[in-house]
């Protein structure tokens, strides 16, 4: 089902979403007032355990929606690419001829249907995450899931975060490499003065550059949101992510129309602001 549907089923499993996504069961039970403890949300009667091993096999983490314990943002349920998770869902009845989905960060990235002819109404597992993620990725991401067919609906949430070095990560290496290649952007997007035509009385010219700055802001603003996502710093999601880049975008165009202005070869100015009434080139 691709690599995104993989990533998809591992954060599923390590949640204790309510379906499994990559073989889903019915777990529902009839529809009631959504509870949440601990970060993790419940609704439908659901019960969910998990967890997880870093990879010495060392215990990392744990969640249990019926005692509490569960995975907030500032205390996600932690998981390690390189260690297992061992998880259980279930509800007092089944549903069957159910549909499923699951979404992360507010985007669904899996979905199915699934008959459930045996009428499960729990399933347990244990899960290598190396076999759900080929590179490692670090960061907080939001779980959800949910399910509903004949016999009822459940759906779940909750936090996980990847472990693992944010800036050895895939994510963390990518943020780097945009940010510095953003950072080294920013040199030729400096307004530049063009001087006056030999043997006139005009002024030097101060040559805007909106556009190198947009480019380099826009690799800045995607660098830093992966680092800062990557570190946890902030979670991963769209808004988070759009908002680091619009800043970037707004830094590089400002950059490239008001920034400290080069001179070139040949021409008047040297690195202070253009003469007062001095033309401009917007190229």
């Amino acid at each position: 089902m691709g690599y995104v549907a993989g990533v998809t089923r591992c954060l599923g499993s390590a949640a204790v979403a309510v379906v499994l996504a990559g073989a889903p069961v019915a777990l529902a039970a009839p529809a009631q007032a959504a509870v949440e403890r601990g970060g993790v949300t419940v609704t439908g009667g659901c019960t969910g355990t998990a967890t997880s091993t870093d990879r010495d096999a060392k215990p990392l983490g744990s969640l249990d929606t019926a005692a509490g314990v569960g995975a907030s943002r500032s205390a996600p349920f932690l998981v390690d690419r390189s260690g297992t998770v061992n998880y259980r869902a279930g509800s007092p009845s089944a549903i069957t001829d159910n549909t499923w989905s699951v979404k992360i960060a507010g985007i669904t990235v899996d979905s199915g249907a699934a008959a459930n002819a045996t009428r499960r109404t729990s399933k347990e597992e244990t899960v290598d995450l190396a076999d759900y993620l080929p590179v490692s990725l670090t960061g907080t991401v939001l779980v959800e899931a949910s399910v509903t067919g004949q016999g009822g609906s459940c759906t779940g949430e909750t936090w996980i975060k990847l472990t693992g070095n944010p800036f050895t990560s895939a994510n963390g290496l990518g943020g780097t490499l945009l940010l510095v290649a953003g950072l080294a952007g920013a040199v030729p997007a400096r307004p530049r003065l063009v001087p006056a035509p030999a043997g006139s009385a005009g002024v030097p010219r101060r040559r805007r550059r909106p556009f190198l700055g947009l480019v380099a802001g826009l690799l800045v603003g995607l660098g830093a949101s992966l680092l800062l996502t990557s570190a946890s710093i902030v979670p991963l999601g769209v808004l988070w992510v759009a908002l680091v880049v619009v800043i970037g975008l707004l830094l590089g165009v400002t950059f490239g129309v008001l920034g400290p202005v080069k001179g070139v070869a040949g021409g008047a100015g040297t690195g202070s602001a253009a003469p007062s009434g001095a033309g401009t080139d917007p190229a």
